[in-house]
């Protein structure tokens, strides 16, 4: 790592076909200019050549071929066997993949030195993390009652989306990344019911998963960018993705599993930004995510509406930051 800087990050960045979603890992680069302190490596896996032999693009890039199995995640599940062959000790890695740009507008400002930092010294995860509401309409915008659900008897109210995610390295050492198998949900072809009858699946998750992948209304706004019919040609490619889902829905129990906290790097980047004591803020903030994880998504919710929609907590000016000292790893590829 470069004496200069104060810690370093491992980047996986899983990517198939870039010409989908106008991407690059050149433009993502783009997004760390704020991170000054840092020191950033990636490692590119490339998804639709399974068989490319890992080769060295620039001094901070490395191309690997991937594994599409279960789309981005077994993909990433590559990336972190190599990074661990290679002997690759970086502080923190972030998971990333190519379709970064559907929802910059709510991440790209909160990718600070002060969030890897605060991820780093407080060995808590962080990421964008989304509540269940069980409220519709008008109320959603205003109150919030978080819905359950139950994957293998483990149950949670929020998600982690797993394309903007940061671990310590230290925890991600520890978590149990999670790999489930279609055939533990689904059943062997399509009879107009895609749940085997014994799937281990809440009803409300079944529910939530179908009407996301195959909504029966084409408008609504909740459905997967990507989203298409249900039909005995099209359960196959349902199958895949919803496992996909299942997983990252997963990564929130499993990292519970850890004991770490998992914040979300909105409330992070609003607490940054506040006025007062920031480093005793950004503490409390992580220790009530660890201890109150079921409480997380209403906090997240409660943020958003005083942050964002009243702008009553974060004053949104440019500030003084002090430089916090992170013991570096050895975060090369």
């Amino acid at each position: 790592m470069n004496p200069a800087k104060h810690y370093s990050v491992l980047v996986i960045y899983v990517q198939y076909d870039q010409g989908k979603f106008q991407s690059s890992v050149a433009e993502f680069k783009r997004y760390f200019d704020r991170c000054r302190r840092g020191s950033f490596q990636y490692c590119i896996v490339d998804n639709k050549d399974e068989s490319r032999p890992a080769s060295r693009l620039a001094p901070d890039e490395v191309v690997i071929g991937g594994d599409n199995s279960y789309r981005e995640f077994s993909g990433w599940m590559r990336g972190i066997q190599y990074a661990l062959q290679q002997d690759v000790r970086p502080d923190a890695v972030m998971f990333a993949n190519e379709t970064y740009r559907l929802n910059a507008g709510e991440y790209r400002h909160c990718l600070t030195d002060e969030l890897f930092e605060f991820v780093i010294g407080q060995s808590a995860c962080a990421g964008l993390t989304y509540g269940f509401n069980r409220h519709r309409g008008w109320l959603r915008f205003v109150t919030h009652a978080p819905a359950t659900y139950e994957i293998k008897g483990e149950r949670f109210n929020h998600w982690v989306r797993s394309n903007v995610l940061i671990l310590p390295y230290r925890v991600l050492q520890r978590l149990e990344w999670p790999r489930l198998r279609a055939a533990e949900f689904f059943a062997c072809g399509y009879d107009q019911q895609p749940f085997r009858r014994d799937a281990p699946l809440s009803a409300s998750l079944k529910r939530k998963l179908r009407e996301y992948l195959c909504p029966t209304d084409t408008t609504s706004s909740d459905a997967w960018h990507s989203s298409f019919p249900l039909t005995a040609e099209t359960y196959s490619l349902f199958t895949t993705k919803a496992t996909c889902i299942l997983d990252e829905m997963s990564l929130v129990p499993a990292i519970r599993r850890t004991g770490a906290a998992l914040a979300d790097i909105r409330v992070v980047d609003a607490l940054v930004r506040a006025a007062g004591p920031r480093g005793s803020l950004l503490r409390s903030y992580a220790r009530l995510a660890s201890r109150f994880p079921a409480a997380h998504a209403s906090l997240v919710f409660l943020s958003d509406r005083l942050v964002r929609r009243a702008g009553i907590v974060a004053a949104h000016v440019p500030s003084p930051r002090r430089v916090v000292p992170v013991r570096p790893g050895r975060g090369a590829v």
